[in-house]
Parts: structure tokens; C-alpha cells; sequence
């Protein structure tokens, strides 16, 4: 069986990347407007024994969507009280103010929100470094 999984793993495949990861860590990127990102976690992280991430997957769906408005909503299956009991959960992002040379974009929103879950809030700022300045060496770390 390990055999079988670790030449899957070696096949060429292509990846595709989420957007904004708005499920694990706030951003201030966006889905596009009328366009979804879906994605399947494995909420299982024991790497040995008969409980491990290959003998017992925790699949855990997750799903954004680009909303009109410079917003993004997410709905999301996540393990409630007990463990093993899954429940929807709501994110919902909201980004006022875009990226431009001087200003960084910002990004509020909520995540965790349903029945049974603590909801969390999050403001993000981000900006984009100078790559031009990157570009000609001027950052070095070694000189």
C-alpha cells in the first residue's frame, strides 16, 4: 500500500493554487467575483500507528466564493464538540481599500461563524515589497 501511494506521489501532475487560504490564514486577496475555490483538508496529523493520516483521513471540505462588492464568502464542514461531530461553518471577507504604490490594501472579516463555534475576527494590512529594489541587490543579506 505504501508503495502504491509513494509512486502516486511521484507522478507529474498540475497544482493549482487557492487564491486567499480566507479557511487557514486572513489575506487581503480575493476569489474573483463569480468564481469558487474549492478545496479538501485532512484534519488528521498523526504521522504513526493505526490512527495515522493515511489509515483514518479527517476529509474536511472547504469552499470560497468571489461576491460582488470586493467581498468573499466561505462555507466550510470543521470537526464541533465532540470531535468526530462536523458542522457548517460561514467566513466572510470584505476588502475596502485595494493595494496601490503608497497605500497597503486592507481586509476585515470573520471566520468560524455557526452553530457550536467560537467566531473569530481578523483586520489584515499587507503591502508588496519593492522587487525593483530586491531586483538590483539591494537588500543583500551577504555583501
Amino acid at each position: 500500500m505504501r508503495g502504491v501511494l509513494v509512486l502516486a506521489c511521484l507522478l507529474p501532475t498540475a497544482a493549482h493554487a487557492a487564491p486567499t487560504m480566507l479557511n487557514q490564514i486572513p489575506t487581503t486577496d480575493l476569489v474573483p467575483v463569480e468564481q469558487v475555490s474549492l478545496q479538501l483538508q485532512n484534519g488528521n496529523t498523526e504521522v504513526s500507528g493505526r490512527s495515522s493520516v493515511f489509515h483514518q483521513p479527517q476529509l474536511a471540505p472547504q469552499s470560497e466564493f468571489g461576491l460582488p462588492g470586493n467581498i468573499e464568502a466561505g462555507l466550510d464542514v470543521a470537526p464541533s464538540d465532540p470531535p468526530h461531530d462536523y458542522r457548517p461553518v460561514m467566513n466572510v471577507k470584505w476588502s475596502p481599500v485595494r493595494e496601490d504604490y503608497r497605500i497597503p490594501a486592507l481586509a476585515v472579516g470573520a471566520m468560524q461563524l455557526g452553530v457550536g463555534f467560537t467566531p473569530s475576527y481578523f483586520l489584515v494590512l499587507s503591502k508588496t515589497l519593492n522587487y525593483q529594489q530586491i531586483q538590483y541587490q539591494k537588500f543583500r543579506a551577504h555583501h
